[in-house]
């Protein structure tokens, strides 16, 4: 309860009466569906960087392989290909979620 208590963009304060915990979900006011569709769009963010820094991750180990001539140029060009569509598709499924995901919360 104590996690729950202290994570203030959930807008939640638990009571413990030792036996049971009791959440009171406070109801969705027109303030507090844009605060959550704020916190969507945070949380596009962190997945964009984690995203970006696996792409880093996957071009580095990419130049290692063909710094060893482990493989050939042309099989380099077509997995950073394949890497770059990856990061294309996802990005636009992210996108497109975090969108439905607004109009639903935004929707009274």
């Amino acid at each position: 309860s104590a996690a729950i208590r202290e994570d203030q963009a959930l807008g939640l304060n638990p009571a413990d009466d030792g036996r049971v915990v009791r959440i009171q979900i406070p109801p969705l006011t027109a303030e507090r569906r844009q605060e959550i569709a704020k916190q969507i769009g945070g949380k596009v963010e962190d997945a964009m960087i984690s995203m970006r820094q696996a792409r880093h991750d996957a071009l580095k180990e990419l130049d290692q392989l063909k710094k060893d001539k482990s493989i050939s140029e042309d099989d380099a060009k077509r997995f950073t290909k394949q890497i770059e569509d990856i990061m294309q598709n996802t990005k636009q499924t992210i996108d497109e979620r975090a969108k439905t995901k607004e109009q639903e919360i935004l929707t009274v």
